[in-house]
């Protein structure tokens, strides 16, 4: 990931620990086949599950590096907009920070789990959403709970709007959800016009859905990482395209990440002198490559 790799040196410069981690764990959520859970991280890494969680458990302005990147690729002569929307995280566990009653549209009702609410900029012109921000909705007090949600959704577009470059930002899509005056007046007041949809790839992809942690901030570490992953491979695969209108798909991105790695893992052996014969211990060490278990076969 050259592109995130550029931005988080030029944004934020965090110690040579962090920026390792940071950048090895955004090129395995575009990698990895299966759950993006700790321990299946750590089966394609050289760190411990463990590790995963302590590095989850810090904090970073993902806001910062996600419009750093976006500036970057996404030309300025472009028509823009910025769209916000709750997605429903089904999750269990008595101990997970944000559990509670959440509208899940893939069902049609409300459902005990967790909800994120995105702001994304889109690219009208190419017909692209990319990721600018995340923030997990808290669990709402037993008496006005809707009106307490509207307020962390005004609080959570305003801590964006006001702290990051944006100005050339006019519009804010949402869905119906939103069409209540109290929405529409504090958005107004950010000098910013209401309008409406928005569609993403992290649940499929790179394991929006699969965190096991409970604490907030590891939470918190999982869904904007999830998300940016998404953003820069899509802005990544733009800045790469000599054709302006070129199909993206997330599927075939992934599958080209796990192929190149596994084949990276095949050469660094061979080229020690190492050899592949069939039944070899080398060779059931990389037939068993990933799996949960060695006697898969």
């Amino acid at each position: 990931m050259r592109l995130f790799e550029s931005v988080l040196m030029r944004v934020k410069k965090p110690k040579k620990p962090q920026q390792k981690f940071l950048c090895h764990v955004m090129r395995l959520m575009l990698m990895l086949p299966g759950h993006v859970t700790f321990r299946n991280l750590s089966r394609y890494s050289p760190y411990h599950e463990k590790t995963f969680a302590r590095w989850f458990a810090r904090d970073v302005d993902f806001v910062s590096l996600n419009r750093a990147a976006i500036v970057e690729v996404v030309p300025p002569s472009h028509e823009h907009v910025l769209a916000f929307d709750p997605s429903f995280v089904p999750k269990s566990g008595k101990g997970t920070y944000g559990l509670d009653m959440f509208w899940n549209g893939a069902h049609n009702r409300a459902e005990k789990g967790l909800e994120i609410a995105t702001l994304a900029w889109i690219d009208v012109t190419h017909n692209s959403a990319y990721t600018l921000s995340v923030e997990q909705t808290a669990p709402a007090p037993q008496s006005g709970a809707e009106e307490t949600r509207i307020d962390a959704y005004l609080a959570h577009v305003a801590r964006v709007v006001t702290t990051q470059p944006l100005q050339a930002l006019k519009y804010l899509a949402v869905d119906g959800y939103f069409s209540k005056k109290k929405f529409v007046d504090g958005i107004c007041a950010l000098h910013l016009h209401v309008i409406g949809k928005l569609r993403r790839d992290a649940k499929q992809f790179t394991g929006l859905s699969d965190c096991q942690a409970r604490s907030a901030g590891k939470l918190r570490f999982h869904f904007n990482a999830s998300l940016s992953a998404v953003s820069f491979a899509k802005l990544e695969a733009r800045q790469s395209s000599d054709r302006p209108q070129a199909s993206f798909s997330m599927a075939s991105l992934k599958r080209r990440s796990f192929n190149q790695h596994l084949v990276d893992r095949i050469l660094d052996h061979l080229a020690t002198g190492g050899r592949l014969d069939k039944f070899s211990a080398v060779y059931e060490e990389l037939c068993n490559y990933g799996t949960i278990d060695d006697m898969a076969a």
